[in-house]
């Protein structure tokens, strides 16, 4: 990786020559008045559509362009699959497996790897040991997230404890000893469309669709959707939620979000209703009764299913919504002042000013209230608005994970 040494802000200009993507800059001999004008250059450099990061006192990686970084992410293997899957009308083998229901095969195993490592990096008082039975339980007195906890590939033979023979966890998860909270990975970047889909519910089935109706279609109508599922499926594309422990072993409020509410899948509604959780959480300081009732009144999902105490569990941990995006590092989907960008409104380009949006483009109540009476993505009906939408989840997720595995490479 190429290194460059800038003295004085000048030599800024190098910066800006300069043809490569990733570079390091040090500025160690800088002129002290000067530091500080260029790393505020470098953090607008930066901004709108790369990163930053600091690797010691004096030196910082630079990330100019993220779409750099599509070619790290493109599998043009499984592109090329899905093109193929669909021009066949969808006779062909499916191609698509979630990431986190992989069962031990390559992509399955880095990607909950890769969590693993996200987790314990932003949770540094992890500690990692998978427990074969409830005698091999070890407490530990913090108490800020301070479980043992390990990322474990679950095979046939394995259970939770005596009281729950035959009771098999998903190939993965992450298991919260202490807390006896267990939980998985959610993808976010709506579900593949495999020719079963109700055609103007999942997005991509509904995009799918449209271009039959519209025109012929084109291989770069069916790679943009190839490449929309692969990037999302990357680990900036998952909410992280407790499991129930019924036997089934899944999120409830996973399943409830989806296409027969509201959310509709949607990464900004679900955040929306994270925040509203912080909000009462905050007011009512962890009266958890109150908390659900209130969010229960304004017809929000979150506290709605069996897992709800679960779910008040894992969110209270990280007791504002501030915390929750900056650990998770969910700040492409927020503005400066962490409110929420609304996906159906938002035009996400490779240039956008991540962090900066119009009041259009944010949700708030009113626009709550409209989206809770009516569908919103099923209302769509223009294939290129249904696009920008698909494009903005892309981006924004595209960019996530760079941080997270910026974070995970550090």
């Amino acid at each position: 990786m190429q290194k460059l040494e800038i003295k004085s802000y000048k030599d800024i200009e190098k910066v800006k020559d300069l043809k490569e993507n990733v570079f390091i800059v040090n500025l160690e001999n800088c002129i002290s008045k000067h530091k500080e004008r260029v790393i505020d250059f470098l953090c607008g450099l930066t901004f709108s559509n790369g990163s930053m990061r600091k690797l010691n006192n004096s030196e910082y990686e630079i990330i100019k362009n993220i779409t750099y970084y599509e070619e790290i992410y493109s599998n043009n293997k499984f592109k090329e699959k899905v093109i193929d899957f669909y021009k066949d009308g969808l006779k062909e083998k499916n191609p698509y497996k979630d990431p986190d229901t992989t069962y031990g095969e390559c992509e399955g195993s880095l990607y909950y790897k890769n969590i693993e490592k996200f987790l314990k990096i932003q949770f540094s008082n992890f500690t990692y040991i998978y427990p074969k039975s409830q005698n091999d339980f070890i407490t530990n007195n913090q108490d800020y997230l301070s479980s043992y906890i390990k990322i474990h590939q679950f095979d046939e033979n394995d259970i939770i404890d005596d009281s729950k023979k035959n009771k098999k966890f998903p190939p993965y998860c992450i298991a919260d000893i202490n807390n006896m909270l267990f939980l998985r990975t959610d993808q976010f970047g709506f579900s593949f469309f495999d020719g079963t889909a109700k055609d103007n519910v999942h997005p991509y089935g509904k995009y799918f669709n449209l271009i039959k109706e519209n025109q012929k279609i084109k291989d770069e109508d069916l790679l943009f959707i190839a490449d929309c599922i692969n990037t999302t499926r990357t680990i900036g594309g998952s909410f992280i939620w407790p499991i129930v422990k019924n036997g089934n072993f899944h999120s409830e409020y996973n399943k409830k979000r989806g296409i027969t509410c509201y959310i509709e899948d949607s990464v900004d509604l679900t955040l929306n209703e994270i925040k509203e959780f912080y909000l009462l959480f905050e007011k009512y300081e962890d009266d958890y009764n109150t908390i659900k009732k209130e969010m229960d009144e304004k017809n929000y999902v979150l506290l709605k299913q069996i897992d709800a105490k679960d779910i008040y569990k894992w969110l209270s941990y990280f007791k504002t919504f501030k915390n929750y995006i900056d650990k998770f590092c969910f700040q492409p989907f927020v503005d400066e002042d962490y409110n929420i960008i609304d996906i159906t409104r938002a035009k996400i380009t490779t240039d956008t000013d991540y962090g900066y949006c119009t009041s259009e483009e944010i949700l708030n109540s009113d626009k709550i209230s409209k989206y809770q009476e009516a569908k919103r993505l099923e209302s769509i009906q223009d294939k290129e608005k249904l696009k920008q939408v698909l494009n903005n989840v892309r981006w924004l997720t595209i960019k996530r994970t760079v941080e997270m595995e910026r974070i995970i490479n550090n």
